[in-house]
């Protein structure tokens, strides 16, 4: 590999376990190549599993915040900046779990109308 000369010399561990460097630049080979079979898969999941639950817990927050009034995916997902989908997936595991239940009705931010949830 050649030299580095980024001025952000930072080494960071992105999603996919790659050491990059805060410019892109990757360092060294994927982390989880170096893990016993089926170790790698395991390591991702983990990953992702704590993810979902960061997000859930934002979004949980986030409606709870909102009271009787409630709160969209769309909503949620402006706020928290990310996808939609990533936002409606949280709301359905909460809704699965019993923690939010439907408030009103109302349009998103694309005109389309949605169910508001509020925490039960």
């Amino acid at each position: 590999m050649a030299k580095h000369n980024c001025a952000e010399f930072e080494w960071k561990v992105d999603y996919q376990g790659k050491t990059r460097c805060v410019c892109g630049e990757i360092k060294a080979p994927a982390i989880t190549d170096n893990f016993p079979a089926g170790k790698a898969d395991t390591s991702r999941e983990a990953f992702t599993r704590h993810k979902r639950s960061k997000t859930l817990e934002r979004v949980l927050n986030l409606i709870r915040g909102k009271g009787e009034f409630g709160m969209t995916a769309d909503e949620a997902a402006a706020i928290l900046d990310v996808e939609q989908a990533t936002t409606s997936a949280r709301f359905n595991d909460l809704k699965r779990h019993g923690a939010i239940a439907k408030a009103t009705r109302r349009n998103t931010r694309r005109g389309r109308k949605a169910w508001a949830w509020k925490v039960t």
